[in-house]
């Protein structure tokens, strides 16, 4: 193709990108792969680790309450992660003051609140109450590889869009979970899960991928619940990959003289820290 010469250096660059732009995004990514590879290559990323330490992470929570959108300054901490527990430990404070101390192991947390002097507990029940707090399950995902994430179960199947390989697995007909697996690196970017009417309960955003001990890792890890208007953001610092870490560090430390709310049988409301929700 000939260009006019009145058009620039630039312009003509530009204008041959834009005329190239139909096939380039597929010579960038490559021909798909199958599905059998993209599995192996996940599992190779991420599916041998156990547990995650970072002394450097920070936290930032947006959440919406009498139709306003409100966030938390960004608070400072560490995070503690057990795969096979599971078990969170997540510690969050500002300016050197302690804020929260949330440890969870399975279906139970302990959530230390520093303010009121409060220990807040509960199970899934009291986690429905309390859309802001990370789970174990879902944070587990960030060291969980194809077998974690349920791609090879016999109800997922394997789809290629322009930028990922999605997989959607389907529980009585209808959707269960749909994870986003980005073509160029072999990387989880999304992991949607979904309610028995269809909708959306959570989502996961895995991205600010760097290395750590060699392998991607995410650097960043959001979770957003739509229905609640929650959407928590986890930036680690220096993550430490698969250093031992005792059972008991995801145990609720004793309060004496603090107040403790079981959500499980108690409103949101009879917490104090949580009263204006």
């Amino acid at each position: 193709m000939r260009i006019p010469a009145h058009i620039g250096v630039g312009a003509a660059v530009c204008l041959l990108a834009l005329l190239g732009s139909g096939c380039s995004l597929l010579a960038r990514q490559g021909p798909p792969l199958p599905r059998a590879r993209v599995l192996e290559q996940l599992e190779a990323h991420s599916g041998t680790f156990r547990s995650l330490i970072d002394t450097e992470m920070s936290l930032l929570i947006r959440y919406r309450t009498d139709g306003r959108e409100r966030r938390t300054p960004t608070l400072t901490g560490h995070v503690a992660l057990d795969r096979e527990l599971p078990g969170l430990w997540l510690s969050a404070e500002k300016v050197g003051r302690p804020v929260f101390s949330l440890k969870a192991r399975g279906d139970r947390f302990w959530l230390a609140l520093h303010q009121t002097a409060e220990l807040v507990s509960g199970g899934p029940l009291a986690y429905a109450k309390v859309p802001y707090l990370v789970r174990p399950a879902e944070a587990r995902r960030l060291l969980a590889g194809a077998d974690g994430l349920g791609l090879r179960w016999p109800t997922t199947v394997m789809t290629v869009e322009d930028r990922h390989y999605c997989f959607e697995t389907r529980v009585f007909g209808g959707p269960y979970a749909r994870v986003l697996v980005d073509r160029r690196e072999l990387v989880v970017n999304v992991v949607r899960r979904y309610d028995a009417l269809g909708r959306v309960t959570s989502e996961l955003r895995l991205d600010d991928y760097r290395p750590v001990g060699g392998k991607l890792f995410p650097h960043r890890f959001t979770v957003v619940r739509p229905s609640a208007g929650a959407t928590v953001q986890l930036r680690l610092g220096s993550p430490k990959l698969d250093k031992p870490i005792p059972a008991r560090a995801f145990q609720p430390a004793p309060r004496p003289g603090w107040t403790h709310r079981d959500l499980d049988r108690e409103p949101l409301s009879n917490v104090e820290a949580f009263a204006g929700d």
